[in-house]
């Protein structure tokens, strides 16, 4: 028995109970990274570094490769990336994109593992705490934790 989850000893049934198996179609489980954003977001990125982005959202932050250096799946919204050519990407604006994990501790073990720079942000309210970091191609990108409610 756990603090979390006390099991409770359950009564014997006073009939014969056997479970049938449910026909229905399974649902698969929900991506535990979610955009915070109000439709799908696009991103900027240079031609050759689809290895260093699928590594970087597929593999650090977690979320779904759907078409490997082109789009990525969170819970809710993809995300795009599109190649524009340069040496240096022309951004229409500097805001970071905020991705919500489960856990900034485990992202700063991540973090540090592989030698990714990042900077710790206070929010505007009290226990707001998001990193950010950038992508292999500048974008700025916000991690927040996803807070439990009780």
């Amino acid at each position: 028995m756990s603090e979390n989850s006390p099991e409770i000893p359950l009564e014997p049934a006073p009939v014969d109970f056997n479970p049938v198996v449910d026909p229905a179609k399974k649902l698969n489980e929900p991506i535990a990274v979610r955009l915070v954003s109000v439709a799908d977001v696009t991103l900027l990125t240079l031609p050759g570094l689809h290895p260093a982005m699928d590594a970087f959202y597929g593999g650090l932050i977690g979320l779904q490769i759907e078409s490997p250096g082109q789009c990525y799946r969170a819970d809710n919204f993809r995300l795009n990336l599109k190649a524009v050519a340069g040496p240096i990407i022309e951004r229409d604006d500097y805001r970071p994109i905020l991705i919500q994990i489960m856990s900034l501790s485990e992202m700063e073990k991540l973090l540090v593992a592989r030698e990714i720079s990042y900077e710790r942000v206070r929010g505007l309210y009290a226990g707001l705490r998001t990193f950010r970091v950038n992508d292999p191609a500048g974008n700025i990108i916000e991690l927040m934790e996803a807070r439990r409610l009780i």
